[in-house]
């Protein structure tokens, strides 16, 4: 009898532990209609797919949630069944009934027990309850913003890319106790451009970053993930710290009276020689420049600053300078120049400012915040 009873509660832990290792989402679908038959959901374990009979669903996930992880799951109504994921994935490619861009209604699964709605009209997956997902949301939200602001053309690309950054980087700042915080910027850091725009992130821009790398090293998160995220923002500014003690490229340039002239007959004039490689499409660039005329004004006798215009056309630059001149000199390079420029020294954004040391030739400073120039100017003997 004993031998029965210690068999039979260790059936029922096994049971109840196998039942535990599971996750339940149900929901219910807003503005159904006779265009939805099925519901698919890709999830972190799998792929599954329910025909509706009404307008509510349940899936079970087997296996444990992961709890160091963002577990991605995206659900797709459709009116047609696509057994597998990659029929569904063909579908969503071919972009005919159903496209990623409109019908893959993310979700992030972080509860055994989800209660989820989906709006057969809208497009969206609201989570009770779910911090997580508010975060997703809001992200999401910013995203669509973002791609509104491009298509209807409201200001310039570079305007609009820099405002998606800000915004983005603002609403992370709002979640530093967020695995999905340390994953954005995870992305920003090994993925720029597909992340927020930016070819390459600035030093204003990895100055952001580091300070909420900060304050989500103040969280319990994962130590793994946290140790992963350091080690990415690392590599970065590993990377920027290389480019300094180079030798810098001798570039030809052009001045306003078309005199042409190598970058090196300007290192004796100065013990150093402050750059900044601009252009006038960028609209970053031109908001900076009253604060660089300023720093050059009041800078040591033994500093030269000078502007570098990468624009395609000399005359647009000429004509720029005609209508707001400048107190330092200003210098334009070519379009095999500026590849010279981008080539050598990693230059892929703008404005990018540097420091030359012209006694020994070489690059003493590289993408820094103009904020921080004066800061800098200072340490210079």
């Amino acid at each position: 009898m004993r031998l029965f009873i210690t068999i039979f509660l260790f059936i029922s832990i096994f049971f109840q532990s196998l039942s535990a290792q599971e996750v339940t989402i149900k929901g219910t679908i807003s503005n159904f209609g006779d265009s939805i038959k099925y519901v698919h959901l890709s999830s972190f374990n799998g792929f599954q797919v329910h025909k509706l009979s009404n307008n509510t669903f349940e899936f079970k996930i087997p296996g444990e949630l992961p709890k160091e992880q963002v577990n991605h799951s995206f659900f797709v109504l459709s009116k047609n069944e696509y057994p597998t994921f990659d029929e569904l994935h063909d579908e969503l490619l071919n972009r005919k009934e159903i496209t990623y861009e409109r019908d893959a209604l993310p979700i992030i699964v972080d509860n055994n027990n989800m209660i989820i709605t989906l709006d057969a009209k809208e497009k969206k997956a609201s989570v009770e309850d779910s911090e997580l997902n508010k975060q997703l949301a809001e992200m999401n939200a910013l995203r669509e913003q973002q791609r509104e602001k491009y298509k209807e053309k409201e200001a310039s690309l570079e305007e609009i890319t820099e405002w998606g950054f800000n915004e983005k980087i603002n609403a992370l700042n709002k979640y530093p106790n967020s695995l999905l915080t340390v994953e954005y910027l995870g992305n920003f850091l090994t993925n720029p451009f597909m992340s927020t725009g930016f070819p390459e992130l600035s030093p204003k821009h990895l100055e952001q970053i580091e300070e909420l790398i900060a304050k989500v090293k103040e969280q319990d998160l994962s130590q793994n993930k946290i140790n992963e995220l350091q080690n990415q923002y690392d590599m970065v500014d590993h990377k920027n710290k290389l480019m300094t003690n180079i030798d810098f490229p001798s570039l030809k340039l052009s001045n306003l009276k078309n005199e042409k002239l190598n970058i090196k007959d300007l290192y004796k004039e100065a013990d150093y020689i402050v750059i900044d490689v601009w252009a006038t499409w960028c609209v970053p660039c031109l908001q900076q420049h009253p604060e660089y005329e300023r720093i050059a004004g009041t800078s040591k006798k033994n500093i030269k600053f000078i502007g570098l215009s990468i624009d395609q056309k000399e005359d647009v630059w000429k004509n720029h300078l005609a209508k707001e001149p400048k107190k330092y000199d200003n210098f334009w390079l070519d379009k095999s120049e500026v590849k010279v420029l981008e080539d050598s020294l990693s230059v892929q954004s703008y404005p990018t400012y540097m420091i030359i040391n012209t006694k020994t030739g070489k690059l003493a400073k590289i993408r820094f915040p103009l904020d921080k120039l004066e800061e800098l100017l200072a340490t210079l003997e």
